[in-house]
């Protein structure tokens, strides 16, 4: 599986319209792009705490539409994989 594997902080940086971030989202494709279950609870999580619970829901739950949220554990080795080659880039 080839792809993005996207953390909390750059799914908040998407939705406040960091363009940076958003313009690097839409030149790789949201097909290319996942979070795990964890980024997910934690978005939600931010959300119930917002003064706009409902716009941040539905905003959540679009963007959910558009990546594949993988289970926690599935995502481990990913996770340690992209370390490594960020290390040996460096």
């Amino acid at each position: 599986m080839k792809g993005y594997l996207l953390d909390t902080s750059i799914c908040v940086f998407l939705f406040r319209e960091y363009q940076t971030v958003t313009q690097r989202l839409n030149e790789i494709g949201y097909n290319r792009c996942f979070i795990i279950d964890v980024v997910l609870a934690e978005l939600r999580y931010g959300a119930f705490k917002s003064d706009f619970v409902e716009d941040n829901l539905k905003l959540i739950d679009d963007f959910v539409k558009k990546v594949r949220v993988l289970p926690f554990a599935d995502s481990i080795d990913v996770y340690a994989k992209e370390k490594v080659r960020l290390k040996n880039s460096g």
